[in-house]
């Protein structure tokens, strides 16, 4: 009874914990270590706990804790009962989950519970929707494009968030002209956006009550079709990201009503077999940073580096892009055909070390990787990739296909990272590091903060 004191032990249903020990803490019998109530994700092992109404950790001075859970449905359940019952009884009572998946993952899977991520279908009445493309129209309203059904008509939503993490409301919903597919959706600096297509592109206003009036309808240049992304310059002027005159390159061109195309900058040559088949890029102060994906492999491209920089797996990229109150741009990235560094299996094997793990591509894993430009510009001149032992933030934080991202100041140092995807189905590939709620036809949105206001030893955020 006293061999491991002063530590305390866990009590565990249905293994090798005295019974007695969920009344009694009897300390001539050792009884009184086992302090923190510790079910694994069974329902064998909680139907006995609960009609017992969780025996003395009821009132205990630990929090319950439950391992470890890597379900969705699963962590919904379980907070919900909690929430339900021994937390109406005891108010002071905690509930910890200790997992095995990302951080980041867990808050969007307890977003529902939490009020603190997002992670739900987007309220508009669209079946079957798909390649979204998401832009911020200010810290509370976004506008969203997509396609629906098998014929892809082209559609857009404009929404808006009460707050933070708070509830989001629909406002409009609108179809695009017949021959405008959005390839990028921009918001330039007066509020105005722009849906840009293979050969023209059309500009509007929003309405007081989110619905979108247009402003402007005209060709794209001669030499500046079929753009691969977009951004805003300043308002009326665009940066489009065309396939280079030279093979393997691509080039930025800006143009304006009243201005000629003209080249900002030309990338070192791709250095893969494959072309690039998805990229973005961002612009801040006059430096760029592109992304592009062979359809398995993400790599970075950056003003004044000579070379691309093999970042990991990912097939569809989504750059975002906000100024935060403090001065410093951050950006972050997202990708479908991701890689779970976190994971039972990768957190439990002795080699190799978690983020010495060579990624290999999983179809619906999305991953973020967000950091400040600075740390970006950093990130590029070192070795290695982007893993959740490098300076930027990197991990897996859902599931789905074809993410398209953005980023809101929330102040303080900071910013919340969100994504408008697709569902993912019901048996959706997930690499044995979670399991999300099935959403197929649906485009979901997926958010959680991240805090730069204390910086980590190695430079990223806290």
């Amino acid at each position: 009874a006293n061999r491991w004191r002063p530590w305390n032990s866990t009590w565990i249903p249905m293994d090798n914990s005295p019974a007695q020990a969920l009344f009694s803490n009897d300390r001539s019998k050792g009884y009184d270590r086992f302090a923190i109530l510790n079910p694994a994700d069974k329902a064998s092992e909680w139907l006995p706990v609960r009609l017992a109404h969780y025996g003395k950790f009821l009132y205990g001075s630990y929090p319950i804790q439950l391992w470890e859970p890597d379900s969705q449905e699963s962590i919904e359940r379980y907070a919900a009962e909690f929430l339900t019952g021994p937390h109406v009884s005891n108010p002071a009572l905690g509930f910890d989950f200790a997992i095995n998946i990302d951080p980041m993952m867990w808050r969007v899977f307890t977003a529902g519970q939490t009020q603190t991520a997002w992670n739900f279908p987007l309220p508009i009445d669209a079946k079957h929707a798909s390649r979204p493309k998401v832009a911020m129209l200010n810290s509370r309203d976004f506008v969203v494009s997509y396609s629906i059904g098998r014929a892809g008509v082209s559609m857009w939503s404009t929404l808006r968030a009460e707050a933070p993490f708070g509830r989001v409301s629909p406002l409009k919903t609108g179809s695009s002209s017949p021959s405008m597919a959005p390839l990028a959706v921009v918001v330039d600096d007066s509020a105005a956006v722009y849906f840009v297509g293979a050969s023209h592109f059309e500009a509007f206003k929003m309405l007081s009550d989110g619905s979108l009036s247009l402003i402007l309808n005209e060709s794209l240049p001669a030499g500046l079709h079929d753009p691969m992304a977009a951004r805003s310059c300043r308002p009326g002027v665009l940066a489009l990201l065309l396939p280079g005159s030279r093979i393997g390159t691509l080039e930025i061109k800006q143009f304006g009503t009243s201005m000629a195309p003209q080249t900002l900058w030309v990338t070192p040559q791709f250095p893969s077999d494959k072309p690039p088949a998805k990229v973005d890029f961002v612009r801040v102060d006059g430096r760029f940073l592109v992304v592009a994906s062979n359809g398995t492999h993400a790599h970075a491209a950056f003003t004044g580096v000579s070379s691309w920089k093999l970042l990991g797996v990912g097939a569809h990229v989504s750059l975002g892009l906000v100024a935060t109150s403090g001065g410093e741009a951050t950006v972050g990235l997202a990708t479908d055909g991701g890689f779970c560094y976190n994971s039972h299996v990768h957190n439990t094997q002795e080699r190799p070390k978690l983020c010495d793990l060579a990624p290999t591509p999983c179809r619906a894993a999305l991953d973020y990787t967000v950091g400040t430009f600075t740390q970006w510009a950093a990130f590029m001149e070192e070795p290695g990739l982007a893993t959740p032992c490098s300076r930027l933030m990197h991990g897996t934080y859902d599931f789905g296909s074809t993410p398209s991202s953005a980023l809101i100041d929330l102040s303080g140092g900071r910013v919340a990272f969100l994504t408008v995807h697709g569902g993912a189905s019901g048996g959706a590939e997930t690499c044995s590091c979670g399991s999300p709620k099935p959403r197929p036809g649906q485009l979901v949105l997926s958010g959680f903060p991240v805090d730069f206001s204390t910086a980590r030893a190695r430079g990223g955020p806290a």
